[in-house]
């Protein structure tokens, strides 16, 4: 009898640690539960992307790209760019009949680097439209439940956008660049990414100089179509506008 009840006792005192413990996993569980959801929470408020982490994702695959090339051998290539864009402006004026204003003068030719972050300005003012309906929707919301929830998103539109820029960045040629939805209105600026256009020129057999004139050719006539017709900016920014309130409203 004494050893069944001390056995007894035993798995009653074992009983009552396990209990314990349990209680104490809970609760340390718990805590770190309400530190993390509160966590989140503020970090969600942040915004839907980490533009600096898509920014490093963006690097991180442009510099394994094949055809890098070093910044001065990309500055090199200033001159020759130079001199194709006095050859063409004279040549597109005289065939469109009015001069082309401002954009000559503001032409860079950048690594793919400098491409990713010119459009990252662009990306950046188009969600900063969609998510600030987003985030107030979110600071309605309470809970550790909802605060993962947009961690969760934050992170996966983060390496959505590193992605992309870091894809495009081996993809694009040329660019005029022009920010329709900037709260101040700047002047469009042509890049040329020479990088590509030197990967490219070399994988389709044409001389280099003779790519480079073509993506002159193709961006600068864009460029007359911004900077000769005032009115086709806000025009266009103001459809932009009118599509972003059509998709806030459908999603809401």
């Amino acid at each position: 009898m004494k050893t069944a009840s001390l056995a007894g006792g035993w798995r009653g005192r074992g009983g009552d640690r396990a209990w314990q413990a349990g209680l104490l996993v809970g609760a340390a569980m718990g805590i770190a539960g309400g530190y993390l959801g509160r966590r989140a929470e503020r970090v969600s408020r942040q915004g839907l992307v980490d533009w600096g982490r898509a920014d490093a994702i963006a690097a991180a695959r442009l510099r394994r790209a094949p055809g890098a090339l070093p910044v001065a051998e990309i500055a090199a290539a200033g001159p020759a760019y130079a001199a194709i864009m006095d050859r063409i402006v004279p040549l597109l004026e005289a065939r469109l009949g009015q001069p082309l204003p401002g954009v000559v003068e503001r032409h860079a030719v950048v690594d793919r680097a400098g491409w990713a972050a010119a459009s990252r300005v662009t990306f950046e003012h188009l969600i900063g439209r969609l998510e600030k309906p987003l985030v107030a929707e979110l600071q309605r919301q309470q809970g550790a439940l909802a605060g993962f929830a947009a961690l969760a998103d934050r992170y996966l539109t983060t390496q959505q956008i590193g992605f992309l820029l870091g894809y495009l960045g081996t993809r694009v040629l040329g660019q005029y660049d022009v920010a329709l939805l900037a709260a101040e209105e700047q002047p469009g600026r042509l890049l040329f990414v020479d990088e590509n256009i030197r990967q490219v020129a070399a994988q389709l057999g044409v001389p280099l100089d003779r790519m480079r004139t073509w993506i002159a050719l193709h961006e600068t006539t864009h460029a007359f179509e911004f900077e000769a017709h005032p009115w086709l900016r806000p025009y266009l920014a103001e459809r932009l506008e009118r599509q972003l309130a059509t998709f806030l409203e459908e999603a809401n």
